[in-house]
Order: structure tokens, then sequence, then C-alpha cells
């Protein structure tokens, strides 16, 4: 899947665009100072989209995997909160609060599913989203209030995709990932049909 960066337009392949540019851009779009201020490198879905979840394809029966993934939100976060409501998933998992400032902070959010016509590999979903109090604007001319308000947004940030590649990774097992058209997430057959292809190879479709 190619990423794009939305400040110069460049495709990027598997890399992440690291320019002030971008964050900037980012910030402009969605009004989330967080990545900015704590320098996150925020992932691209397509040019001038920003990505607002990934998923990730684990050579791993998901049952295995959530056990990893749980370890790995502990190592880093730590675990806030397990088996979320309203999801079908194997497991979930919210991490504790992090990028905490004042009037900020981030949280991750992570599902174990099952890859559609697999039982030995994993489709896993994840987030973060990001809280913060600033400045309201108004809704059809975008000109700052005199108040301030509670916004979150969802993003997807090299930071935490780095970390549970990197412990897969270190255990030899392979993964894939690709970012999918949002809302549809689990229902973007593209973005699980190259995660397929990418784990099993180009006649895994056929």
């Amino acid at each position: 899947m190619v990423r794009w960066c939305a400040a110069c337009g460049m495709a990027l392949g598997l890399a992440a665009c690291v320019s002030n540019a971008a964050k900037t851009e980012y910030e402009k779009i969605t009004g989330n100072p967080i990545p900015r201020i704590h320098n996150d490198v925020v992932l691209w879905r397509a040019q001038g989209h920003p990505a607002k979840s990934v998923l990730i394809g684990v050579a791993k029966p998901p049952e295995a995997v959530a056990r990893d993934l749980a370890a790995v939100i502990e190592t880093q976060w730590g675990v806030a909160e397990r088996n979320l409501p309203f999801t079908d998933a194997v497991a979930s998992f919210r991490s504790k609060p992090y990028n905490i400032a004042p009037e900020a902070s981030s949280a991750v959010f992570v599902e174990v599913h099952r890859f559609p016509g697999s039982e030995a590999m994993s489709l896993v979903v994840l987030e973060r989203q990001d809280k913060w109090r600033g400045w309201g604007r108004g809704f059809h001319t975008g000109l700052r209030l005199p108040w301030k308000v509670w916004t979150d947004a969802d993003v997807v940030t090299k930071r935490e995709l780095d970390a549970v590649l990197a412990y897969f990774e270190g255990a030899g097992v392979k993964t894939a990932y690709a970012f999918p058209d949002w809302p549809k997430k689990l229902r973007d057959t593209a973005a699980i049909s190259a995660i397929r292809q990418e784990l099993l190879g180009p006649t895994a479709e056929r």
C-alpha cells in the first residue's frame, strides 16, 4: 500500500514523513496539537487523509496474539481495561493514559480478530485516541470562540505502530499492515486483501 505525505504529496512507501510541514498540516486538518507537542510522526492513509486506524495481519493465532499484545501494552503504557464492550473481537484492550500534559492525553485501543478465512492468522485493529481541551470554533465559520471545549480525534502514529511491529519482528513472526478506509475498518476488503497477499504471497487471492 502506498503511503503519502499530505504536506508534500510524495509517495513514501513504508516510510513516514517526519517534516515539520507534515505535522503542521495534520494539526491544521484536525486541530489536534498532541502529535506536535510530543514530536510524534503521524501516518497518512492517502494524500490529505491522516490515518485513523491501522489493520495489522499477524501470522499467529489470535489467542496467542492477544496474550502478546497484552504484554506489549502493559510494558509500553499499562493496561487500563480489557474486553471492551461493543466489540466482537477475540480480545480487546485500552491502555492507560499517556502523553499527559495540561488538558491533553492519549490512549491506545487494540482489538484482536480472527483473520478472515484463516485460523492460523490474526487481524489486529490498532488506534490511538487523543483528547485535548482547546478553543472552540464555530461549526460553519471556523472562527475561534471565547471558550474552551474538550475534543478527541483518532490517529495513528509511528510510535505505537512500531511498538507492535517490533515485538513480533523480534519474535520472528511475520506481519503486514494497511490503513483502512475509515470507518470501514474490518469491512475494507481491499486493505485486508493487500495484507493477505503480503503475508501469504501473490497467489493468496486465487
